[in-house]
């Protein structure tokens, strides 16, 4: 089933991307910020 969804994206063109998870980390990198703590480890 794997190989057969392949095929037919290939043959097509198309992309079979989920998105959200990307759109997760550009809301990580746009909304946080830096805070400089104490090393928890020596």
């Amino acid at each position: 089933m794997l190989y057969r969804r392949l095929a037919e994206i290939v043959r097509v063109g198309m992309s079979d991307v989920d998105l959200a998870l990307l759109q997760h980390i550009t809301d990580a990198f746009i909304l946080g910020k830096c805070s400089v703590v104490e090393v928890l480890f020596d």
